[in-house]
């Protein structure tokens, strides 16, 4: 076999550009005589040549030496054989056509190192190197389809986190608007308790103004049965006056004493007239006060009912509701505090223009009165005392009302 310049065999260096190379006992299926031959395994081929022609080989750069045999290791089988005829052998069989090659190796070593190298150059076939560029470009287009697949997880997983970061703020803000709701319902239920104490207290003074009307009454009935016996015998003495001078003077003091009796009835009768005034009025305030009440509970119960329920979404109109309700509840409260404001302003003015100097002496008389004759007076004070801590807790309250508009539901 004669290489030409132009294939690979030209620049020919033993240590760079063959797989193996070696000397071998080869026998042919031609002969049974064993002659030594040198060898060298490049690409899938093994040549064979003479032995006189390797020290030329090896000195040479380049070689265009006419090889003995140039046996294709692609479609061939290689087989180990140790028996008593061969030592160390390596068969090499042929198909097509049909052709068996044996050779001999020095020892087990250098036969395993051959049969490493002639196994290793067998697969240097065209069928092989097809199913390798498959292979290769296999492999390609599943990197490919797992870059592409790995692309597509990432972004659904950074899809999946914002998600669950929009997901964690909403849930936040829900639990921070049913802490507000919560703290709401505590200030309003406050307030509520705070009402019903100051209405129980109203309730109590009206009944203590109540007694006291009684028993004004009562003293009035007697004062004006009194002034009747008086003007009675004021009148049976007044016939007998020409007949007894030496009564004038008594005449005159039951006289004096007639006269202030009178005064005494008009006085109560004013006293009574005013108190059965202010009694209607209170009367008419504890009913609308009541009613607003029980406005304001419901309002509470709605919103009570509202906030215990756990939700995540609240639907337009619950929000409507809500809010009807809580700005209900805030003009219930602005009212009451308005209306409270204007009765103790006009009690208090109407009061001092109608206050004369003996009134002012009865009012002395009251103060230095026993203290279960003040305890109407006491009453009065202590509902004005609980009036103003109820202005002022709302007041304080009305601050967090409105700063919970711009995430609160309720915010009027």
């Amino acid at each position: 076999m004669s290489l030409p310049r132009g294939t690979d065999f030209y620049d020919f260096h033993l240590d760079n550009k063959v797989q193996h190379h070696g000397f071998l006992l080869k026998r042919s299926h031609l002969s049974n005589k064993w002659q030594r031959r040198f060898c060298i395994i490049k690409e899938g081929f093994l040549l064979v040549f003479k032995e006189q022609e390797a020290e030329r080989i090896k000195r040479s750069s380049f070689y265009n030496v006419k090889a003995n045999a140039a046996i294709p290791l692609g479609d061939c089988v290689i087989n180990l054989i140790s028996d008593a005829t061969v030592q160390c052998g390596i068969d090499i069989n042929i198909f097509v056509p049909s052709v068996r090659f044996l050779f001999s190796c020095e020892n087990r070593s250098n036969q395993q190192d051959w049969y490493s190298a002639l196994s290793d150059a067998s697969r240097i076939t065209h069928a092989n190197f097809q199913i390798s560029d498959k292979l290769i470009a296999t492999l390609e287009s599943q990197g490919m389809e797992k870059v592409t697949q790995s692309e597509r997880y990432r972004k659904m997983l950074e899809e999946e986190v914002e998600l669950r970061h929009n997901e964690s703020e909403k849930a936040s803000r829900l639990e921070a608007q049913q802490t507000e709701l919560q703290q709401e319902k505590e200030y309003a239920e406050l307030a509520m308790r705070e009402l019903e104490s100051e209405l129980a207290a109203l309730r109590s003074e009206m009944t203590d103004a109540q007694t006291t009307l009684e028993r004004t009454r009562e003293e009035k009935t007697a004062l004006e049965k009194r002034a009747k016996q008086l003007l009675e015998q004021e009148k049976q003495r007044a016939g007998d006056e020409e007949s007894q001078d030496n009564g004038g003077e008594e005449l005159a003091k039951l006289r004096r004493e007639a006269q202030e009796l009178s005064n005494a009835v008009r006085q109560l009768s004013e006293q009574r007239a005013r108190a059965s005034a202010e009694l209607a009025a209170e009367q008419r305030a504890r009913q609308l006060a009541e009613a607003r009440l029980r406005e304001a509970e419901n309002s509470l119960a709605r919103l009570h009912a509202s906030v215990s329920e756990e939700r995540s979404v609240y639907t337009p109109e619950q929000k409507e509701e809500m809010k009807a309700d809580v700005g209900q509840l805030k003009a219930y409260f602005e009212n009451l505090i308005a209306s409270k404001s204007a009765d103790s302003g006009a009690v208090k003015l109407r009061r001092s223009s109608r206050l004369q100097p003996q009134q002012q002496q009865q009012q002395q008389q009251v103060l230095q009165q026993p203290e279960q004759q003040q305890q109407p007076f006491l009453v009065r004070a202590r509902s004005q005392r609980l009036r103003e801590r109820h202005r002022s807790r709302l007041s304080c309250m009305q601050p967090s009302l409105s700063a919970t508009a711009p995430v609160s539901p309720l915010a009027n």
